[in-house]
């Protein structure tokens, strides 16, 4: 390899097509793999994803290939695959486009997830009879999910609208990747030690199947299973179901539907008081106009003790009903009081001050986390500087060697001089003009100095 094959410096484009012309030189291979996600596309082309314990890579198989096929994958099973593997230039992934594929049974994932499914059916952790009924009108409800997800936003949007007022207390914790499962039973536990609760909400929104994991693990089913309050599990979307799900006390198909089952919506709840009140009064009037009648049948039969005794009963009719008609003023005025202490609880000055608060909190936190940021680009620079100085030809120099110019260009063959032409030495400092006394091509020896 000569000195300017190996200072050659490649494109992105020339190395991604360089290695595509080496795969294509491999021709098609086989890969053997489980499927851990698995689309059909509108154009009918299938997308999915073929992994192994340590690895994974994005497949497709156009529809002009598998409208052949007899069978689809489905998440979980163990196929191989036979085709050509490529790297896409524009996000420089690499995938394989298949030609062939077979069953080679179900995956791993697939299998451990359905040991871990009647394991745990069969402690009972999924039975029925452990399910608790959740609070009717909760006054706190906590929350296990992500602080920066859409999930989280949904819930908080929801239970706003159906029962503002409510105490929220949420335990913000990682739904996604390998520390999820320590982190959302963290939260649980957190949740729980905190004791305030009257019902808690853990979940995540939708996702790949991988995304979703997280709530097949066996600590997260157990630690909801183990929750000392009604818990209410929503992971992904409608169609997406785990091992969470069928350990929670209630099952919502997304964590709005969560926040629906959870509290009640105040504004049906108004509607039905106010429909008791009218059907409790129309049936006390239909009562009292009842014995009215009664009483005016015994005036018209004339016995006086007979009278006498409809008027005590009429007497103690009329004493019911205004006991009834003070009961119910008293409940109004009670969920009155109830409504106002709430209100005053939502004080748009105390939010502002809160919100101030949580506000200066972030403004610390950012400016931590720029200085910690900007120290970091600091010693990078620091390392880069060192590295380029490391490189700088002025470095050889200072070794002893020097560089020959003829007319500002450097000297590299004794073919581009000739005897008594003027030379310009650069050393490591400064410079030196000389003449050309004689050449000699093609010198051979065997130190760089004479005499070694």
């Amino acid at each position: 390899m000569t000195k300017n094959e190996a200072l050659r410096v490649h494109t992105v484009s020339e190395i991604t097509k360089e290695l595509n012309a080496q795969l294509a030189a491999l021709g098609r291979v086989w890969i053997e793999g489980e499927v851990s996600s698995f689309t059909i596309a509108r154009s009918r082309h299938w997308y999915f994803d073929l992994k192994d314990d340590k690895a994974l890579i994005r497949g497709i198989m156009f529809s002009s290939v598998n409208k052949f096929m007899t069978w689809k994958p489905k998440i979980g099973d163990k196929i191989k695959i036979n085709g050509q593997v490529n790297i896409y230039g524009p996000n420089g992934t690499y995938s394989i486009q298949a030609y062939r594929m077979e069953q080679a049974g179900e995956g791993n994932y697939h299998l451990k997830l359905q040991r871990l499914r009647a394991k745990l059916l069969k402690e009972g952790l999924f039975d029925s009879s452990r399910k608790r009924p959740l609070p009717k009108m909760p006054r706190r409800i906590g929350i296990a999910t992500s602080a920066t997800g859409a999930a989280l936003q949904d819930i908080l949007k929801v239970l706003r609208m159906r029962f503002s007022g409510l105490e929220i207390v949420i335990a913000p914790c990682t739904v996604q990747g390998e520390r999820a499962p320590d982190s959302i039973v963290a939260a649980l536990n957190l949740l729980n030690s905190h004791g305030q609760s009257e019902v808690l909400i853990v979940g995540r929104g939708g996702g790949a199947p991988e995304d979703l994991k997280a709530f097949d693990d066996e600590r997260v089913v157990r630690a909801i299973a183990a929750s000392k309050i009604p818990t209410i599990c929503a992971v992904g979307h409608e169609v997406d179901n785990s091992l969470s799900d069928l350990a929670a006390d209630c099952r919502a198909a997304t964590p709005s539907h969560a926040a629906e089952a959870a509290v009640p919506d105040k504004a049906e709840l108004s509607l039905q008081i106010q429909t008791q009140k009218r059907l409790l009064l129309s049936r006390m009037r239909r009562a009292l106009l009842f014995k009215r009648n009664q009483l005016e049948k015994l005036v018209l039969m004339g016995p006086q003790h007979r009278i006498a005794q409809a008027k005590i009963r009429l007497d103690m009719l009329n004493e019911s009903l205004n006991n009834l008609v003070l009961a119910s003023l008293r409940e109004g005025q009670k969920n009155h009081s109830q409504l106002r202490l709430k209100l005053q609880q939502n004080n748009p000055s105390i939010k502002a001050v809160q919100l101030r608060n949580r506000l200066e909190k972030a403004k610390e936190s950012l400016k931590s986390s720029f200085y910690i940021q900007q120290q970091e680009r600091t010693k990078r620079l620091v390392r880069a500087m060192g590295m380029l100085d490391a490189l700088s030809p002025l470095k050889v120099l200072e070794r002893g060697y020097s560089i020959a110019l003829k007319d500002n260009r450097p000297v590299s063959d004794v073919a581009q001089i000739k005897k008594r032409d003027v030379l310009e030495l650069r050393l490591g400092r400064g410079k030196a003009t000389v003449r050309v006394l004689d050449t000699v091509p093609h010198l051979i020896q065997t130190s760089l100095f004479d005499g070694e």
